[in-house]
C-alpha cells in the first residue's frame, strides 16, 4: 500500500513539473533575440523595406506561416512575435505584433504592463474601445499602433502599417 502511494505522489509530481513554466522552443527552432525583434521594429518604424526574404533572413525561417485568401496577408509566426505581410508584391510588411512579455517597444512598454502605465507612457489614445487602445501615428511611414487589453494589462501590441 505505501509503495503505491509513492508511486501515485512521485507520478503526480512528474506531472505537474512537466505542465509548468514557459512552453519550449519546439526541436530544431530558436527564439528570435529580443535585439533583432527591436532593430526590426525600429526599422519597420522608420519605413524600411521589409519583404519576407528580408525577414526571414533576419530571423530565421518562421515556426509556422498561415494565409488567408487569394490576395490575402502572410502571416510569419515566431514565439512572442507574428509578422504580417501584404499579399501584392512585393509583399512588405503590413502588420507586426508582440504577444510575449520578452519583446519592448520603442517605448519600453510590453505585454503583461498595466492600462495605467500604457495611458502614462503614450497619453491619450487618438480612439479607445474596452479592450483596446488605438495611437495614430503620423510617422512617416504613417501606423497605428494597437494596444489590446485583457484584465486591464497589456495582452497584445500590434502596429499596422500602411500599404507599400
Amino acid at each position: 500500500m505505501c509503495l503505491f502511494r509513492w508511486s501515485g505522489l512521485l507520478s503526480l509530481a512528474l506531472l505537474m513539473a512537466s505542465c509548468g513554466g514557459p512552453p519550449a522552443a519546439a526541436p530544431g527552432t530558436r527564439m528570435v533575440s529580443t535585439e533583432a525583434v527591436r532593430a526590426l521594429l525600429a526599422d519597420a518604424l522608420d519605413g524600411a523595406p521589409l519583404t519576407r526574404g528580408a525577414l526571414v533572413d533576419r530571423l530565421g525561417p518562421p515556426l509556422r506561416t498561415r494565409a488567408a485568401g487569394p490576395d490575402s496577408l502572410e502571416t510569419l509566426v515566431y514565439h512572442g512575435l507574428e509578422l504580417m505581410l501584404h499579399g501584392a508584391a512585393p509583399g512588405g510588411l503590413a502588420r507586426m505584433a508582440l504577444t510575449d512579455a520578452r519583446y519592448t517597444s520603442p517605448e519600453g512598454l510590453r505585454v503583461g504592463y498595466a492600462h495605467d502605465y500604457v495611458r502614462t507612457t503614450l497619453g491619450r489614445p487618438t480612439e479607445q474601445a474596452p479592450a483596446r487602445l488605438l495611437y495614430a501615428k503620423p510617422g512617416p511611414p504613417p501606423c497605428t499602433l494597437v494596444v489590446y487589453l485583457e484584465a486591464d494589462k497589456v495582452s497584445r501590441l500590434e502596429w499596422f502599417f500602411d500599404a507599400p
